[in-house]
């Protein structure tokens, strides 16, 4: 198969898996809000806004160098994902331990102390399985990472209908969630044994040169975060739950556009840093294709979305 077949093929793989993923999520979303209620579902999304601030200190930028330079060469997959384990073990211990002190030192109330102290546990699953991803990116396998997460999607959803017909807690919604993260967790871990076995041979050289270039990705993540996730985080203390379980209602319909840009990058990072070894012509083409297509497709979603967006609420919220 060559590598436009490869890319071709990966990015359908992704594409066509997220837009189940996302679908499914959008479902359950509205789900939880309507039998939440306000309060109740701006909770929930305070929970994960505030952990998503965590989550950029247990991958701190490793992600994108660890595809990049599995990329380039295969043979040292080994020993990168050996020295990421235990990076990432350490790093995603700082990543659960303090979201669960600064909530409890702050004045929040007893039970958003302890959603966030069951739906950190996320993080440490959510952590491992995006390592185990990086696997699958290098190797242009992102099947095998479509299928950990739609079994994540299908289980979880599955366990939150259930809670909500048997009239449930938020705080069983919160276990069933980190549940759910564990068994993708399990599969991922499965799945990457077929293409690397990590080498567990601790290179302090190759642990400066891979903070050096994760560094400036990690700032671009905080900066991210902040942007997306911020609003959330303010709102809580400054209106109440209430008011974040109204605005978030809305944000999560935007999240489902970013799908298909988001695909088809994920699939050119590989092809664009062996290109950035082997032919600099060709990382230049290669980029000047990606930002075409990405216009091609961003420009009538932002368009469109602007245009239909009281038909969109409407039409997923009803009238209320």
């Amino acid at each position: 198969m060559s590598t436009v077949q490869k890319v071709a093929k990966n990015t359908g793989i992704v594409i066509v898996g997220d837009v189940i993923f996302r679908l499914i999520s959008l479902f359950v979303t509205i789900y939880l809000a309507r039998y939440l209620g306000t309060v109740g579902f701006g909770k929930y999304s305070f929970v994960f806004a505030y952990l998503a601030f965590f989550g950029v200190i247990s991958d701190l930028g490793f992600r994108a160098i660890l595809v990049r330079e599995m990329s380039r060469d295969s043979s040292i997959a080994p020993k990168l994902i050996g020295n990421a384990y235990i990076i990432r073990l350490i790093l995603t211990v700082f990543a659960v331990v303090l979201p669960i002190i600064i909530i409890t030192l702050a004045s929040y109330p007893s039970d958003t102390i302890t959603y966030v102290c069951i739906a950190a546990f996320t993080l440490l699953f959510m952590s491992f399985s995006d390592l185990y991803t990086t696997i699958f990116q290098a190797n242009l396998r992102m099947e095998y990472n479509i299928i950990a997460k739609l079994t994540f999607k299908v289980l979880s959803a599955g366990l939150i209908f259930l809670i909500i017909f048997s009239r449930g807690t938020l705080t069983q919604i919160m276990v069933a969630l980190v549940f759910s993260e564990m068994v993708r967790t399990l599969i991922s871990y499965s799945f990457s044994r077929k293409l690397a076995r990590p080498q567990f041979e601790i290179d302090l050289g190759l642990w400066r040169y891979l903070f050096k270039e994760a560094v400036p990705i990690a700032l671009s993540s905080v900066i991210w975060t902040i942007y997306y996730q911020i609003d959330m985080v303010m709102l809580s203390p400054m209106q109440g739950d209430a008011a974040v379980g109204v605005y978030s209602t809305a944000h999560k319909l935007f999240e489902p556009f970013s799908l298909i840009p988001m695909a088809l990058m994920m699939s050119m990072f590989p092809i664009m840093s062996e290109a950035f070894k082997t032919s600099k012509e060709r990382l230049i083409k290669s980029y000047r294709l990606g930002i075409k297509y990405l216009l091609i497709m961003a420009l009538p979603i932002a368009i469109g979305t602007a245009l239909l967006s009281d038909k969109i609420i409407l039409l997923i919220y009803g009238t209320e």
